[in-house]
């Protein structure tokens, strides 16, 4: 029987606390965070620096133990590295691989396992509390429109660089994707950070993994914290190409995980049909459309609004010739007077449709900038 620890940061707080010995972790008596009976627990401490570090602010540490291990596992890793790791170490060289590729994950403090033979008797996994808020959480109190769109957008883009990279996340659930969101949108996007990386592949046919991945996700978000039009959209912004191939194996998927629950399955899978990504995607065609029927109009608005400005100053001018003519000859006054009573008409007419086209429009601009 041996045993092993490795310590990626923080040694020195794991010292000064005593945790830095597979026993002291093993014997750790504290209120447990989440326990699955009879297999793993999971222990959250809130650590600060100790007498010899006073001014360091406090650490929050998530301690996650395996008791009762699955054997298999135990195998494969065998096969696959030469030597047993533990339940913990395994998820902890997730956290590192996807870390190297700069994927935001939940940093990995210390990883530890005491093995015999080929089986593993006991594993340890240490990481630091992920920033922000479970994702499935941040939906059921968000109601603002473009945050939750934002939020949508950049998980779609994470998402995509994960599987991009070579990764699959067989895992992959919203409480398991943690979100932070910046107040001001403008100066930031916001961040997504996994965790739980218990299971990692690099698969060899990607796409069928991509759309196992996004069912998973799909599945584990209830329809009364995301409409089927978010989950779409989501769909789309991740890969706008692949959307329409990705949605029957999304479906598929789906479908073969809620066989167990046939009365769960018409909403998850009633929105997912083929003609729902061609609407979704014609809409998208329809905000280009109107962005450039916008600017059109926009352009058209101003340059009308300019010569009317243009023509206002040229009836200025006219104004002061009319009073002089007046005053010069007194005989033709009213034929002066009904001409420039024209003119005045005219471009006043002008200005006022010009005003309302340019209304118009940017009453257009602004409701299609608040919801697209």
């Amino acid at each position: 029987m041996s045993q092993r620890i490795t310590i990626h940061r923080h040694a020195d707080l794991l010292r000064a606390h005593g945790l830095d010995t597979v026993e002291a972790i093993r014997d750790l008596n504290a209120s447990p965070f989440k326990v699955y009976p009879g297999r793993r627990d999971v222990i959250r401490l809130k650590l600060d620096g100790g007498n010899s570090d006073a001014a360091r602010p406090p650490v929050v540490l998530f301690i996650k133990r395996n008791w009762v291990p699955y054997r298999k596992h135990a195998i494969v890793s065998l096969l696959r590295h030469g030597r047993v790791l533990g339940f913990g170490e395994r998820e902890g060289n997730n956290l590192l691989r996807l870390d190297q590729h700069g994927i935001s994950v939940s940093r990995c403090v210390a990883t530890g396992a005491i093995v015999s033979g080929v089986d593993e008797q006991f594993s340890f996994l240490i990481t630091e509390a992920a920033p922000g808020e479970a994702l499935d959480d941040w939906l059921a109190h968000e109601p603002d429109e473009l945050r939750r769109r934002a939020v949508s957008d950049a998980l779609a883009a994470e998402l995509r660089r994960v599987h991009d990279a070579g990764f699959a996340l067989p895992t992959l659930l919203a409480r398991h994707v943690f979100v932070t969101v910046p107040d001001d949108l403008n100066a930031a996007a916001p961040t997504m950070t996994f965790i739980d990386i218990d299971r990692l592949d690099r698969p060899l046919f990607m796409f069928w993994r991509r759309a196992k991945d996004l069912a998973h996700l799909h599945l584990s978000v209830p329809f009364r914290r995301a409409s089927m039009y978010e989950r779409l959209r989501l769909l789309q912004t991740y890969s706008a190409s692949r959307a329409r191939r990705l949605l029957p194996l999304i479906r598929s998927r789906a479908g073969y995980l809620l066989q167990r629950r046939p009365e769960r399955s018409e909403p998850f899978l009633r929105g997912l049909r083929e003609d729902a990504i061609q609407r979704l995607l014609d809409e998208a065609n329809g905000y280009a459309v109107w962005s450039r029927w916008r600017r059109v109009t926009l352009t058209v608005a101003g340059v009308a609004f300019v010569a009317t400005a243009v023509y206002f100053t040229d009836m200025l001018l006219d104004t002061a010739w009319f009073e002089r003519e007046v005053e010069s000859q007194t005989d033709d006054w009213v034929a002066h007077f009904f001409a420039f009573q024209r003119d005045f008409g005219g471009s006043l007419s002008f200005a006022l449709i010009s005003a309302v086209i340019l209304l118009i429009a940017l009453a257009i601009y602004a409701h299609k900038f608040r919801h697209r």
